[in-house]
């Protein structure tokens, strides 16, 4: 189920920004984008992930997807919110604080959001017509519980690991088949190059969190090359979980 929340951020000076979380919501994980100033000079449009327990939305901007700001990337502030959601007279609404950090970990602002879900506010009929659009290619989270399975006839894959968001010292190890790759490696800027051979049949690919770095969970930036399409992805991880990406080779 999507959803939809529009309202403000209040900063400490009092001053007011537009803001939209739209997310979906799989076993307690979110993933989505939210948009500041819409429709403003500086509309921005950013990656998010988060967990949900009971009525508490723990959600991080991870990367910025796109904007009209003139603004340098290591100038962009990525949010870290808590939220709570709260329902009053059939209207939900999430509420709570935030802090931002720049991508080096400085922090840059901090305030409070409320947000209405819009869907809370309108009569939705039963069935809605099919609308066929072109969606643009997503980015997945993997967690303890879920990973990436695909198939592929190369011989092998590259693997790019980054941190897109706020460099805050994650550390991860990554296995190829049993055999460690890359051991206690902490996530940077710059996108860090793997290539894996592959053998006949079944490969596993383990990713663990050594740590989480300065702000939970371990959030690392992953593509994946080597076959018919890349794949994106994002890890959320606790300390000392990990999750695995399998990927069958088959006969050309």
């Amino acid at each position: 189920m999507p959803y939809n929340y529009s309202g403000f951020i209040q900063l400490d000076d009092d001053s007011k920004i537009p803001f939209q979380l739209k997310f979906k919501v799989e076993q307690n994980i979110i993933i989505g984008y939210s948009v500041s100033d819409s429709f403003g000079l500086d509309e921005t449009k950013s990656s998010i992930v988060g967990t949900v327990n009971q009525d508490v939305f723990l959600i991080n901007e991870i990367d910025i997807m796109s904007s009209k700001s003139a603004v340098l990337d290591s100038e962009f502030c990525l949010l870290q919110m808590n939220l709570q959601l709260v329902e009053e007279n059939e209207v939900r609404y999430l509420k709570g604080g935030f802090n931002g950090f720049y991508s080096d970990s400085v922090p840059c602002v901090n305030g409070e959001i409320v947000l209405i879900d819009s869907l809370s506010l309108v009569s939705v009929p039963e069935k809605l017509p099919q609308i066929k659009k072109h969606i643009k290619q997503q980015i997945k989270t993997l967690s303890k519980d879920v990973g990436l399975s695909f198939q592929t006839n190369n011989e092998e894959l590259v693997l790019l690991i980054w941190d897109s968001g706020i460099v805050d010292n994650d550390l991860i190890s990554v296995y190829a088949n049993g055999k460690i790759i890359l051991e206690n490696y902490s996530v940077q800027k710059r996108k860090k190059k793997l290539k894996i051979t592959l053998q006949d049949g079944l490969n596993s690919i383990l990713v663990k969190a050594i740590t989480v770095g300065n702000f939970a969970p371990n959030t690392s930036r992953i593509q994946i090359r080597g076959t018919r399409k890349n794949y994106e992805a994002v890890t959320f991880l606790k300390k000392g979980e990990q999750t695995e990406i399998r990927v069958k080779k088959i006969a050309d």
